[in-house]
């Protein structure tokens, strides 16, 4: 598609049964704070060029899948990310994020279901948190072309795991 322009700030307030919206590969810009309200299970926002941090609102309990990928999003990462008990599949590859990640284990049963997890090709920096290694259904963990720094946590039993990419940062140590 070519939609372009601003999501107007009121918009989807009104529509509060929504619960999927997929606006991938548009042109839409400005911030993402218009789509604050209803409480989606998916939101696919992909390639477009969106600015602005990630507003909290966003991160609601019922979201399932949440995509950002290549746009052109700032800030850190709001740290309510990692209380969200059904998130599946979170990729915020291709953006300006920077930033520590949060812990998961900081949480009881955070981000429990999470299979995918791609933040890739931003500027997020820090040491890695242990508890993203235990996270035991995540089957894809990308976090390559970022600054992350220091030892690699010791990777638990991630029965599930089949893609790994940590390259390009600046982790070190032997992995345990």
């Amino acid at each position: 598609n070519d939609l372009k322009g601003r999501l107007p700030s009121d918009g989807l307030a009104s529509m509060g049964s929504l619960e999927a919206l997929d606006l991938s590969d548009n042109a839409f810009s400005g911030d993402l704070a218009g789509l604050a309200g209803p409480s989606f299970s998916l939101l696919h926002l992909d390639r477009n060029q969106f600015s602005g941090t990630i507003p909290p609102e966003l991160l609601v309990d019922s979201l399932r899948e949440l995509t950002l990928s290549g746009n052109r999003l700032t800030g850190g990462l709001p740290a309510e990310i990692c209380s969200l008990d059904s998130l599946r599949i979170l990729d915020l590859s291709q953006n300006r994020l920077t930033g520590p990640l949060c812990d998961p284990a900081a949480s009881s049963r955070a981000l429990e279901h999470l299979a995918v997890l791609n933040l890739s090709h931003n500027q997020l920096n820090g040491p890695l948190p242990p508890g993203l290694f235990a996270l035991e259904r995540l089957a894809s963990l990308d976090l390559a072309h970022n600054q992350f720094r220091g030892p690699l946590p010791e990777i638990a039993d991630l029965p599930r795991l089949q893609i790994l990419d940590l390259s390009d940062n600046q982790l070190r140590d032997a992995v345990r």
